[in-house]
């Protein structure tokens, strides 16, 4: 079964691929338009920095095509298979980044594997220890993404910081617990020990600006 869903879901990234590709060059085409009589400055600079955004609401409306599997059927997948599918999504962003900086988020890739919250969140805690391990690594690689692209200023802290605290299946329900300290309690379950260790400096590192910034506003 891991074959076919491998092949699956390459296939929805070659389709997806065709699809992205016009949109694209119609994006790039406003912003990179020769003739800036016909638009401000201003609007140019919007239109630029509002790109990954557009490209991620028509990725949404592709991916949405194609309805959530029941959670029985999901409940069913191997870890083979979700680390199949998540390699096919990988594929997916790396082929828009060699467009446009992108950064792949938790949401986007449920859609893309077309499992819905609620049972990725019952796998990720309640799934047998392959699939636990699967899932986890796959949110562990999600959370460095936000981390990364937060730490090169290409989400804003504010926006990378909801996403990573967001709870009920949505973010990664890494919660700040106390106000002195933002101690990302659930952090362990989602990272691999190695992964998790990495992370501490990241997260100490968002700490002291976090907290510095909430000094500035006294």
């Amino acid at each position: 079964m891991e074959y076919e869903v491998l092949n699956d879901y390459q296939v929805k990234v070659e389709n997806i691929k065709n699809s992205l590709d016009e949109f694209i060059a119609v994006c790039k085409g406003e912003i990179d338009d020769p003739d800036q009589k016909s638009k401000s400055k201003q609007s140019a600079k919007y239109l630029s920095d509002t790109l990954e955004y557009r490209v991620r609401v028509k990725l949404a409306e592709i991916l949405r095509q194609e309805r959530s599997m029941s959670n029985d059927l999901a409940l069913k997948l191997t870890a083979d298979e979700l680390h199949n599918i998540y390699i096919a999504y990988l594929s997916l962003i790396v082929y828009i980044n060699s467009a446009i900086a992108y950064t792949p988020n938790k949401l986007e890739f449920l859609a893309f594997a077309r499992i819905s919250v609620s049972a990725f969140a019952h796998m990720l805690d309640n799934a047998d220890d392959e699939v636990k391990q699967e899932c986890g690594d796959i949110e562990a690689d999600l959370i460095n993404f936000t981390l990364s692209a937060t730490e090169e200023g290409k989400v804003k802290e504010s926006g990378g910081r909801m996403r990573l605290k967001s709870k009920g299946g949505y973010g990664h329900a890494l919660v700040q617990t106390g106000d002195a300290e933002s101690v990302i309690d659930k952090a362990s379950s989602a990272l691999t020990e190695g992964q998790f260790r990495a992370e501490l400096k990241n997260i100490a590192e968002m700490k002291s600006l976090i907290d510095k910034n909430g000094d500035s506003k006294k």
